[in-house]
C-alpha cells in the first residue's frame, strides 16, 4: 500500500538507528519481542551467547536462573508462550536469504517447526497466540530496499501452519484475554500528520477502530480492562503509558528524557510490568536491559545486567515504523 510522504511527528524514532546498529545491520529489522509468561518464567532475547547471536532465554521474574533455549549462532527473536506454556512461537532470521519466518518449539527448545514460508525480502515477526492456542497472529514487513514505502501487514495462521489469512495493514498484534479482539499498530492521519497509532479489531480483520492516537505495541492487562503502550512523552522521548480499554484515562508510567522504554508486558497477576529500557544518550556502547516495575510505575529495578543486549519488546515493529516513517518523509 502506497502512501503520501509526510513527516513523522515521532521525533524520538531517530534513536532507533543507534539501536539497530547496536544489534546488527539496520536494513534488517532487529528489535525483539517477548511475551510475558506465567510468574515463574519470562521469555526474553539476549546476545549473551555471542555478539552476533540472539538467542531465546527464560528467566525468573527476579532476574535469576537464565536459561538459553536455542543455543545457536542464528537470530531467534520474538518469543511468545502458548497459553498452556508447553510451546513457544518465535521468529528466526535467515540473513543469507534475507527473510524471517515464524517457528514453534517446545518449552525446552526442542522440536522446532516452521509455520510460515516467506519470500526473499520479507520478514515475519511478532507472533501472538490466540487464547485457545489454535491460531497465531503475526506481522510481516517487506524489505524497504527496492520498494517506495515499507509495507507492513497482519496475518493469522493455524498452529499447524495451515489456514493463513490476511488481516490488513498493521503490525505487532496481541490478543485480548477473551479472544474477541486484536490490538495492533498502524499509521493514521492525525493533527500531527501520519502517526503510528494503536487500533483494535475483531480477529477476522473487521471492525477496525483507532483507540490511541500515538500509541505503539499495546499489551492487554490480564483482566482485559487496560492496555499498556509506548507513546510520545515530554521532550519527544518514548515513554510507557496505560489506558482503559475504551481509550479513557491515559496515564504516564515513565518519564526518562535520556532513555526510551518499550515492549511492556503485564505480569500474570496484573500487579507488575516488565519492559525494556534503552539509553538514547550514553557514553560508550549503550545496552538495552529488561526491567520490572509496579503497575503504577514505581519501584523500577533491572532484571538483567552486564555487557549483553537484552530485550523484551515489540518485535521488528519499531524498525518497521522507522522505515515506514522514512518512506513517508520522516
Amino acid at each position: 500500500m502506497h502512501h503520501e510522504r509526510r513527516s513523522s511527528p515521532w521525533r524520538w524514532l531517530i534513536a532507533l538507528p543507534a539501536l539497530a546498529l547496536l544489534i546488527g545491520t539496520a536494513a534488517l529489522p532487529r528489535l525483539l519481542a517477548a511475551e510475558v509468561g506465567k510468574p515463574e518464567k519470562l521469555l526474553f532475547v539476549s546476545s549473551r551467547a555471542g555478539a552476533k547471536s540472539f538467542n531465546i532465554f527464560t528467566i525468573n521474574p527476579d532476574g535469576s536462573e537464565p536459561v538459553n533455549l536455542t543455543k545457536s549462532s542464528a537470530m531467534e527473536l520474538d518469543p511468545a508462550w502458548s497459553p498452556d506454556h508447553t510451546r513457544i512461537a518465535f521468529a528466526a532470521v535467515d540473513p543469507a536469504k534475507k527473510r524471517a519466518d515464524i517457528y514453534v518449539m517446545k518449552a525446552d527448545g526442542s522440536e522446532r517447526t516452521r509455520l510460515t514460508d516467506t519470500s526473499s525480502g520479507a520478514y515475519a515477526f511478532a507472533p501472538a497466540w490466540s487464547p485457545d492456542g489454535r491460531q497465531i497472529a503475526y506481522s510481516t514487513i517487506q524489505d524497504p530496499k527496492g520498494v517506495a514505502v515499507t509495507r507492513v501487514a497482519l496475518f493469522l495462521i493455524g498452529v499447524d501452519g495451515k489456514s493463513k489469512k490476511s488481516l490488513g495493514e498493521g503490525m505487532t498484534p496481541l490478543w485480548s484475554p477473551d479472544g474477541t479482539k486484536l490490538a495492533f499498530t498502524a499509521f493514521s492521519n492525525t493533527a500531527k500528520g501520519e502517526t503510528p497509532s494503536t487500533y483494535v479489531m475483531a480477529p477476522d480483520g473487521t471492525a477496525r477502530k483507532r483507540l490511541v492516537e500515538d500509541g505503539v505495541a499495546a499489551a492487554w492487562s490480564p483482566d482485559g480492562k487496560r492496555l499498556l503502550f509506548m507513546g510520545e512523552g515530554g521532550g519527544s522521548q518514548a515513554d510507557l503509558f496505560v489506558i482503559d480499554a475504551n481509550g479513557a484515562r491515559r496515564t504516564a508510567l515513565t518519564h526518562t528524557p535520556n532513555e526510551m522504554e518499550f515492549g511492556a508486558r503485564w505480569s500474570a497477576d496484573g500487579k507488575q510490568i516488565f519492559f525494556t529500557r534503552f539509553p538514547t544518550v550514553s557514553q560508550g556502547a549503550p545496552r538495552a536491559r529488561v526491567y520490572l516495575m509496579h503497575v503504577d510505575g514505581s519501584h523500577v529495578k533491572p532484571l538483567t545486567d552486564g555487557d549483553s543486549v537484552e530485550f523484551m519488546g515489540v518485535g521488528f515493529g519499531l524498525i518497521a515504523m522507522m522505515s515506514e516513517a522514512a518512506g513517508r518523509g520522516g
